[in-house]
């Protein structure tokens, strides 16, 4: 939301309206994709993200890179820019549902999470993906998703 209010200074309302703007229908897409998902069989879910996943990918691919887009704001690169995002939150929904079914009980999940995030953290500030973000290497985008 924020490359179509332009280069001017940005107001509190107008982040917050931004931030409502785009948190309340990614909320609304992650509710559903659960409530769908949530008894479904795990070749289901795996085929239900993966096509996101590459549909996701090529309007990423598409629309352009967003360092692309600060010289000229044209509504075609920011509308595939927005169905891009959306359609990674699906995949990463559908990814998370297939990764949670293993666990019988909440502090099993807790203690996965736990341990992922360490390594996620370790990876930001002292691994791989500070290298990447350093050396500012193109495919940075497709590891991220």
């Amino acid at each position: 939301m924020l490359p179509i209010l332009g280069d001017r200074h940005v107001t509190l309302p107008e982040h917050v309206l931004a931030f409502v703007l785009v948190l309340l229908p990614v909320s609304l897409l992650i509710y559903g994709i659960l409530v769908i998902g949530a008894d479904s069989a795990v070749w289901k879910l795996l085929f239900w993200g993966m096509a996101p996943g590459a549909l996701g990918a090529a309007a990423a691919y598409l629309g352009g890179r967003p360092e692309e887009l600060a010289g000229s704001t044209t509504t075609l690169p920011l509308m595939l820019l927005f169905l891009a995002d959306a359609l990674r939150i699906a995949a990463a929904t559908y990814a998370g549902l297939v990764l949670a079914r293993p666990f019988a009980s909440s502090g099993m999940a807790l203690l996965a999470a736990g341990l992922v995030a360490a390594v996620d953290l370790f990876s930001v500030f002292a691994g791989p993906t500070r290298t990447l973000v350093e050396n500012e290497f193109p495919s940075l985008d497709y590891f991220l998703l």
